[in-house]
């Protein structure tokens, strides 16, 4: 290519400032006219996507509202129960990570909900990622961590695993230069740590400074713990899921592929919202929901003599809606499908004439 040669990035400096004023002139008088026709096609694209898949994100919307409701009644209900029990503090401290457990998972499934609604499934499998790896852990918290279970030592071990990154988060802040280290990042603070993180790796082990090393306890053959590692204490049917939304996440070459779009006979790279992909994610968020809520939610609540299975109730409706949820997702697929099945039989029909 000795003959050609190409100039990426900003390059304003090699070009005329009278033409570069000119040419922002006229992109200063298209502005509003583009925006327009841009915004309206936007909102016309999305009106004919709620249109197919209200069913769907209606349901997600009753879904969120009455899960929302639901923990704000277990709430209540287990403070007032936890008032006769003669050492409340156990359940306490557990159960206040179940809850923030819970509030992150709402808030995801609520992003899911609006991506879905803009035409974004990509963005919506990043979202159900990060659903996925809350419901396993709180999933293992509850079977191993709870009150009576054989380690719960993991709910301080959960909560306390963020502090052994401090000191290398220092580290990195201090190599983008963004911060004066003298004046952030002293001797005296590096030093302290320092301290901290050797006390947390005294206090739990030298694996706790790994990724899921909150979790050691559970894995005594020593070997790295990974995500996949922890599902498995939950359930191996789950790997798949975790692994189909990495490349809607990373840079791998898988996310290059998938993102050619192909319809008809033309080939194309996705770069804004489409109508089709969204069903999938959608359901995974709903089942992800429903997994943290059967350890958010008490079924029955057992207090001098007297049982409250009002959990019950909203776990049965919350369960209805749910299914509302991927059958309405579900439905509009199938009926995006269909019209474009018809659309590109009509168009080969004109071809062939």
């Amino acid at each position: 290519m000795d003959e050609v040669a190409f100039a990426f990035g900003r390059t304003e400096r090699t070009v005329d400032e009278d033409r570069m004023s000119r040419f922002f002139d006229r992109l200063d008088l298209t502005w509003s006219e583009s925006l327009d026709a841009n915004s309206e096609q936007r909102s016309a694209f999305r009106d004919r996507l709620a249109e197919r898949y209200r069913g769907g994100t209606d349901a997600m919307l009753m879904l969120h509202v009455c899960a929302w409701e639901a923990a704000q009644w277990a709430d209540e209900a287990i403070e007032t129960a936890l008032r006769d029990d003669s050492d409340p503090a156990e359940f306490s401290k557990y159960y206040r990570v179940i809850r923030g457990l819970f509030a992150r998972t709402m808030l995801a499934f609520d992003e899911v909900s609006w991506l879905l609604r803009g035409g974004y499934p990509n963005g919506a499998h990043a979202r159900v990622r990060t659903m996925h790896e809350l419901f396993v852990i709180a999933s293992v918290l509850a079977k191993h961590a709870s009150p009576g279970a054989g380690h719960p030592e993991l709910v301080d071990m959960y909560v306390r695993h963020h502090e052994v990154f401090t000191r290398s988060v220092a580290d990195e802040i201090m190599a983008t230069g963004v911060l004066d280290p003298e004046e952030y990042f002293d001797a005296g603070t590096l030093t302290a740590l320092d301290a901290k993180r050797e006390e947390l790796i005294g206090l739990y082990g030298n694996r706790f400074k790994s990724m899921c090393g909150w979790a050691s306890p559970l894995f005594p053959d020593g070997k790295p713990i990974s995500m996949a590692r922890l599902s498995g204490l939950v359930t191996n049917k789950l790997n798949y899921f975790y692994g189909l939304s990495s490349s809607h996440i990373h840079g791998g070459s898988q996310g290059w592929h998938d993102n050619f779009v192909t319809r008809g006979e033309q080939t194309a790279l996705a770069c804004g919202p489409t109508n089709l992909g969204l069903a999938v994610p959608g359901q995974l968020a709903t089942e992800f929901l429903l997994g943290v809520l059967n350890v958010t939610i008490p079924s029955r609540i057992s207090r001098k003599g007297k049982v409250d299975d009002t959990g019950a109730l909203f776990m049965a409706g919350i369960q209805r809606i749910a299914d509302r949820v991927i059958e309405g997702l579900a439905s509009g697929e199938r009926r995006v499908e269909e019209e474009e099945r018809a659309f590109q039989a009509k168009r080969q029909k004109r071809v062939d004439v």
